[in-house]
């Protein structure tokens, strides 16, 4: 007669350490996960850190665009209108296109990226006419386009005007210094930049009056220094007896 044997099989792991077991494989990939979105994290900053770059170095060239075009714009003594802008060949404005952009620089290459200057004519009446007097002589709206070496481009906007003349009593700008005499009363101060004045001025007020006529100033009228802003008129300078009129800092031609 045989005898069953009861064979007893023992767990190769106890309950205790099959839970530590558990524990530890889940910390492991708790680890794991967090180390792959870390690194996720970590790489997608770095892309955007990289493309943020891309985008303020575009900007840069932008700017650096718009910076030579209103250095040309200041120093260009003559007309904006007469298809160059100092000494920089351009199109002259259109009455039939009085929109339209023209280029001004194109593909300037600066470090590793390049810019392209664009400018539109401001026109002072749309019905049209005949040029130049269908447009403002020193207003003009410029377009920088700066492109990053990765080819992201960012536009910059700006408007440029520039009169050579400001009576600084009344906080009034010119183009014109014998507009800006005319409107001038007793004791003001009119000071003018560094530019070539092409007129003839007659100073002859109907009452009596004293004026200053100063030259030198910078562009923004807050410096004065005429060695470094020389101001010339071309042409003649006639004061009337109902005037009395200190010129200074000027040359007249």
């Amino acid at each position: 007669m045989k005898t069953e044997k009861t064979i007893k099989y023992k767990p190769l792991i106890n309950s205790n350490s099959g839970m530590i077991l558990i524990n530890v494989i889940l910390v492991i990939v708790v680890v794991m996960i967090y180390l792959s979105s870390h690194t996720f994290l970590a790489l997608y900053d770095q892309k955007n850190l990289q493309k943020e770059k891309q985008v303020q170095a575009a900007v840069f060239f932008a700017k650096a665009g718009l910076e030579r075009a209103m250095l040309n714009l200041y120093l260009d003594s003559d007309s904006w209108l007469d298809g160059q802008i100092n000494k920089d060949a351009v199109t002259a404005p259109d009455v039939n296109a009085p929109d339209a952009f023209y280029t001004l620089y194109a593909n300037q290459a600066i470090a590793d990226g390049f810019y392209t200057v664009e400018i539109d004519y401001l026109q002072k009446d749309p019905s049209g006419g005949s040029i130049p007097w269908d447009f403002y002589d020193k207003r003009m709206f410029l377009r920088s386009t700066g492109t990053a070496s990765d080819g992201t481009q960012k536009i910059l906007e700006q408007l440029a005007l520039w009169y050579p003349i400001k009576n600084l009593t009344q906080s009034i700008l010119y183009s014109s210094l014998q507009e800006a005499v005319d409107e001038a009363q007793d004791s003001d101060e009119i000071a003018i930049t560094m530019t070539k004045l092409e007129e003839n001025i007659l100073i002859s007020p109907g009452v009596y009056q004293c004026y200053k006529i100063r030259g030198g100033y910078d562009p923004s009228f807050i410096t004065r220094s005429v060695a470094d802003y020389p101001t010339v008129i071309s042409g003649a300078v006639t004061i009337g007896t109902n005037a009395d009129v200190e010129l200074n800092g000027i040359t007249i031609e």
